[in-house]
Order: C-alpha cells, then sequence, then structure tokens
C-alpha cells in the first residue's frame, strides 16, 4: 500500500495533536498579553483612570458632604528640584484642607495618579466622585516664583476660583509655606461660598441635615450681608435636629444663632426674653461639645456662646485650641482677636485681626473684621486707625451696623461733627430701636474693656443728642 506525503503528515499530526494543542494555546495567551500590553501603551490615562476609580470608591460623597481633590502642582521648569517643590506643596495643601470643616479631601495616593496628565477635570471629578478640584502650576524665573491656583467645579468644569502669586524666593521653602497658607486661607471661603450658591434658594424641605447646617451657618460662611439672619439659621437647625436630635453640629450652629438673637433682645432691636434664649443657648452648646469635644466648627460656636455670656477666657482658650487644628481659619482668627480686645488684650488682638486679614484679604466676611479692627481700635485710643477702618468697612457693606457706629464714635473723638451725624443717620437707618443715651448708660456696667469708649459716647451725644440706635453686637 502506497502512502502519500500528505497522509504521513496527517498522522503525525494526530499522534502530536496534544502538543500543539498546548503549543497553539500558548500562542494565544501570548496575544493577548502582547495586545493588552500595546493597548496599555496607547491608552495610559484609562490605566490610570481605573486605578484612580478604584482608590476613589471610598471617598464619595457621603450624606451629602462634598469632596475635594488637589492635582498634582506642574512644575515648569528644568530643575528636578522644582517638580519637588511642587510635589511637597501639593501635599501640604491636601493636609491644611483636609482640616476644612464640612468638605472631604481625595486622598493624595488618588489624585497623584495624574501627575504629568492633562486630563478633562468633569471626567476627574466623575471618577474620584470630587465636587471641587484644585489645579495650578509653579513656575520661578530668576529669584521670582509665581504659583497659579484654580479651583473649579467639575460637573460643568467651570472655574469658581483663581489666583496667582508672586514673591521672591530667596529661600523658596519658607515662600511657599507663606503661599501655600495664603491659598489654603482664600480657598476656605471660596468653597462654602459655592456650597452656599447651590443651597441657598432650595426649599429647606429638600436638604439634607449637612446642607441645612451649611445654610444656617452661612453668616459666617458668607457674611450677615447676604440677606441672611440667625432667625433663619434657628428654623433650618430646629427642622434638622427634628431628624437628628443628636447632631452635634447642629446643636452647636442652634447654640450660636440664639446667643446672636439674646444679644439683640438684651441691647436693642431683637424679640424675646435674652435670658430664656441665652441659657438654650448654653444647654444646646454643652450638649453639642459633649457629642463632638473635638470639631472645630461646635468649639467655635461654644466659644461664641461663652463670649455671648461674659465668660471670655474659656472662650479665648477654645478659639486657641480651634487655631492649633485650623491655623489658617481667618474668620476664628479675627473673633479670637475680637473676644480678646473686648477681655482688655487689646495689642494681641489686633494682631490676631490684622493676621486674619492678611490671611484673607479678598474674603466676603472683610467688613466685619474691619468693624472688628475698628472697635479694637477704638479701644485701644485709636482714633485714626478706627475711623479708617470703620470706613473700609462700610465701603464693603453699606447697611453694616458696626461699621457705622464705630465711624460715629472715631469721628466725635476726632471732632468731625459731619460725620458722627451722617454715621448716626445712617445707624437710625439700620435699627432705630436703640437710643445711644440708653447704651451709654448700659457700657458703663459691661464686664468688658470699655473704658475707652465711654468719653466717645458723650462726645457723639453732644454732636447728636440720644439718638436711637442699636448696637449689632451680634455679629459675631
Amino acid at each position: 500500500m502506497k502512502v502519500t506525503v500528505i497522509e504521513i503528515f496527517l498522522n503525525w499530526l494526530k499522534d502530536n495533536e496534544s502538543v500543539f494543542g498546548a503549543l497553539a494555546s500558548i500562542i494565544a495567551i501570548g496575544s493577548l498579553v502582547v495586545f493588552f500590553i500595546s493597548y496599555l501603551v496607547k491608552h495610559p490615562f484609562k490605566q490610570v483612570a481605573k486605578l484612580a476609580e478604584t482608590a476613589a470608591k471610598k471617598v464619595k460623597d457621603e450624606n451629602g458632604i462634598p469632596a475635594i481633590g488637589v492635582l498634582p502642582l506642574n512644575a515648569f521648569s528644568d530643575d528636578p528640584n522644582h517638580a519637588h517643590l511642587a510635589d511637597g506643596m501639593t501635599e501640604d495643601i491636601i493636609t491644611l484642607l483636609s482640616r476644612f470643616d464640612g468638605f472631604r479631601v481625595i486622598a493624595r495616593n488618588s489624585t497623584f495618579a495624574y501627575k504629568g496628565q492633562h486630563p478633562d477635570i468633569r471626567d476627574v471629578g466623575a471618577t474620584l466622585g470630587a465636587r471641587y478640584i484644585v489645579e495650578g502650576s509653579l513656575r520661578k524665573a530668576g529669584s521670582k516664583m509665581r504659583t497659579t491656583v484654580q479651583l473649579i467645579e467639575t460637573a460643568g468644569g467651570t472655574h469658581v476660583w483663581a489666583a496667582s502669586y508672586d514673591q521672591q524666593c530667596d529661600d523658596c521653602a519658607e515662600t511657599l509655606d507663606e503661599i501655600t497658607n495664603a491659598i489654603v486661607s482664600s480657598l476656605q471661603p471660596e468653597l462654602y461660598r459655592a456650597e452656599w450658591d447651590r443651597v441657598r434658594l432650595r426649599p429647606a424641605a429638600d436638604l439634607n441635615t449637612h446642607q441645612l447646617i451649611l445654610r444656617a451657618f452661612a453668616p459666617l460662611y458668607v457674611g450677615f450681608k447676604h440677606n441672611v439672619s440667625t432667625r433663619e439659621s434657628e428654623a433650618l437647625m430646629r427642622l434638622a435636629l427634628t431628624r437628628e436630635p443628636e447632631n452635634a453640629k447642629a446643636n452647636a450652629v442652634l447654640a450660636w444663632a440664639l446667643g446672636n438673637q439674646s444679644l439683640s433682645s438684651k441691647y436693642g432691636g431683637g424679640n424675646g426674653d435674652h435670658t430664656a434664649l441665652l441659657e438654650e443657648a448654653k444647654a444646646l452648646g454643652r450638649k453639642a461639645i459633649g457629642l463632638a469635644r473635638h470639631d472645630t466648627l461646635v468649639m467655635y460656636c461654644w466659644a461664641a456662646v461663652l463670649t455671648y455670656s461674659g465668660d471670655r477666657e474659656p472662650a479665648i482658650d477654645i478659639l486657641a485650641e480651634v487655631l492649633e487644628r485650623d491655623p489658617n481659619n481667618a474668620q476664628v482668627m479675627a473673633f479670637m482677636g475680637n473676644v480678646m480686645a473686648r477681655n482688655g488684650q487689646v495689642t494681641e488682638g489686633q494682631r490676631h485681626i490684622e493676621r486674619a486679614i492678611e490671611l484673607s484679604p479678598t474674603d466676603s466676611r472683610l467688613y466685619l473684621w474691619c468693624g472688628y479692627l475698628a472697635w479694637t481700635m477704638l479701644l485701644g485710643n485709636d482714633l485714626d486707625g478706627a475711623y479708617r477702618f470703620a470706613r473700609r468697612g462700610i465701603r464693603l457693606h453699606d447697611r453694616f451696623f458696626l461699621g457705622w457706629f464705630s465711624l460715629a464714635l472715631a469721628a466725635a473723638g476726632l471732632g468731625r461733627d459731619a460725620d458722627v451725624r451722617r454715621a448716626m443717620r445712617n445707624v437710625n437707618e439700620i435699627d432705630a430701636s436703640f437710643s445711644l443715651s440708653r447704651y451709654h448708660d448700659y457700657a458703663g456696667q459691661l464686664a468688658e474693656h470699655v473704658e475707652p469708649v465711654l468719653p466717645l459716647l458723650t462726645a457723639a451725644e453732644r454732636v447728636v443728642g440720644g439718638t436711637a440706635i442699636r448696637l449689632a453686637a451680634s455679629n459675631e
């Protein structure tokens, strides 16, 4: 029987079928590996995004609390040391932002996965679960360092805030520390204002507890001038407490709101029993501090209630502790300076308020801090300084009571009668329920450092008589 070459080959394949099957499998698997590696080489961002997505699942918004991601700052320089400086600055920003109350910060490992990439911020936000992204760059030219930073809302890719900082860089490490503190201090009010804008017009019933707290505390986040009041804060917090009666922040913010109202009620213009309001505020504050002793918002509110009660020493101690935890919180620093000045520590109080203004010079609450500073300067017999900062506060907010009242007293001491009359007319328009003579009588009984203003009150009375006014002591 004749056997062809083809038949011999087929028989040989049959005898070695298992060997060739294994070889075919190896070739197939190898081809897949080569394809996968080739795909990753061509699509590195997708690989990075997938890794970041896995890491980010733990930091998605929780109970409505927004998250912030800080992308590595770009270093536009051939010097590798500048890249290290940019990375260090990014890490410092992440650390300081993590101390903000009311926000979650994406972990460094997740955001640094984007180093060297130029992704669409909307994709980054969706992947990381971040409502806001901070990005920027570092550029050194000669002895000067320029740092640019942007805060971006990721859903629409829109810029919320941007700034650039130019400084001499003889000691880069020290310079970058100063810039980092300035960046973080500026970011805080911008983040709160952006969040407030999201919720301010929505029905209260549609807001979760975190959003109710944000809206209720708006006077301290965005300033009293935005048609917000502590009466609205009270209503919002009572609603929040019907849902979560043991929520420390809700108890604390309600305490703060009632404490403000107790001052308005006692010193003119407010309604209700100031003693009952203050006692409820103190009870709520004690409960809140018992629930969350180290929460910075709770601590701030409790310090405010203590201040309204005349217990300024423990209030100052608590505010100092808050600043240890959040050293770039300009509002806490300014309020602490105000309390210190009223406690007789005028020089140190003035330094705190000036530092707050230096930290956040474009802050929406700047008018309030100017009022604090004007009053502190009155207590320190610096009438020219008080006059100047009262006017500055008024320019920022022309319905600012403390600004007009401080201006009236400073002008009275400087003999500027026309300014006294103009300032008192504005005070009267804001609230005519309190007389100047009545406040003069009350000021002499205050358990705080007010002796320097007593002759100024007398001088103002000589110009305008006992004009009905109200001291806006609640704007704290």
